[in-house]
């Protein structure tokens, strides 16, 4: 899980090893919703952006949970 700053629903700083970085600019925004039919579905909203210190990440809030989380590849 990891820290978000957000303002509607959009990340506006992440919080990455104990340190606050702003979003600069969002470059991609998509949404998966998948598994409808299980008990507990899939429901993220994920996000492309670039930090400040010329930094790239991908975020995702969990729209079930309603936590973030930073994708890992």
């Amino acid at each position: 899980m990891v820290l978000v700053q957000a303002e509607a629903g959009k990340p506006k700083a992440i919080s990455s090893r104990g340190r606050w970085r702003q979003v600069i600019e969002i470059d991609e925004i998509w949404r998966v919703e998948e598994g409808w039919w299980r008990r507990l579905p899939i429901r993220r909203t994920y996000f492309r952006v670039h930090l400040e210190a010329d930094v790239d990440v991908t975020v995702f809030q969990d729209l079930v949970e309603a936590t973030w989380w930073i994708q890992k590849y």
